[in-house]
């Protein structure tokens, strides 16, 4: 990408070449030429490698991963006049990736990335993920996120996160722009993937297993609250009756009339008997 400003500047007529290989050049300043979507200051292609050289492939081309090309100028503060006073990385400078101040208040910068999708599997216990499992997808599958960008949907959304991806001074431009690509691709491809069942699935819930009337409820719940009060009464009332003096002397009493008795019963149990023939 190179900058080329001559005469007096007309913000409709600037001119920014570019050209990444031999099926990918053109200028910035213009509105491309193909695309759904053709934003001004925006352009990007697919493409693959062929004897050592990139070459573009056409929308059904399926491959995973899949690299492309994308180039943009936004319109932003001049990197050199703001270096000084700001947060914003200059021209060059490796944190955002060689920004190119283009002047005239236009930002510039080129990325070749390469695009992989995963199937996921992973267990979520409790609202936490437990395992996180990543296998790469069939190039099938990856060509359905890949075509909508391929054939120019979501390059205004793209446009404007190169925006705020000069701007933001927390991640590199490479960063933020591949968060942007893989939520504007799946967004775009949302439309065509449907809900799987779970491999294994476990659900708590609280229901009802057995309904009892209140009244018999209430009054089986009383009626064993009054036996218990009533045991304990009656408990109570043994130990303080055995305590009293006419009762110990009435257990005396019984003690000595029986006495004789029961031991006549116990010596007569213990004697051998006989039997005369």
């Amino acid at each position: 990408m190179s900058r080329i400003a001559s005469g007096p500047f007309d913000i409709n007529n600037i001119s920014i070449p570019f050209g990444c290989y031999d099926g990918f050049s053109g200028d910035l300043g213009r509105t491309p030429a193909t695309g759904h979507e053709r934003a001004q200051g925006w352009n990007m292609s697919f493409y693959e490698i062929v004897d050592g050289s990139p070459k573009n492939i056409p929308v059904q081309a399926q491959a995973n991963p899949f690299p492309f090309y994308a180039v943009t100028a936004v319109s932003s503060i001049d990197l050199q006049d703001f270096q000084a006073q700001s947060n914003v990385p200059g021209e060059g400078d490796p944190a955002n990736h060689s920004l190119i101040d283009i002047g005239h208040g236009f930002t510039g910068f080129a990325l070749n990335c390469q695009a992989t999708v995963y199937d996921v599997t992973f267990s979520l216990i409790n609202g936490s993920f437990v395992g996180f499992n990543t296998t790469k997808a069939s190039p099938q599958k990856a060509s359905i996120i890949k075509a909508p960008l391929q054939v120019g949907f979501g390059q205004y959304q793209l446009y404007q996160s190169a925006f705020l991806a000069v701007l933001d001074n927390s991640d590199p431009v490479n960063a933020t722009m591949g968060r942007s690509f893989s939520q504007i691709g799946m967004a775009l491809a949302s439309g065509v993937f449907d809900i799987d069942s779970n491999i294994q699935q476990r659900f708590r819930y609280t229901g009802n297993v057995t309904r009892v009337h209140k009244a018999p409820f209430w009054l089986l719940v009383i009626v064993c609250l009054l036996y218990s009060v009533f045991g304990m009464v009656m408990t109570v009332t043994a130990f303080y009756l055995r305590r009293m003096p006419e009762v110990r002397e009435q257990q005396a009493r019984l003690m000595v009339e029986w006495a004789p008795e029961l031991l006549h019963k116990d010596s007569s149990r213990d004697e051998p008997s006989y039997s005369s023939i």
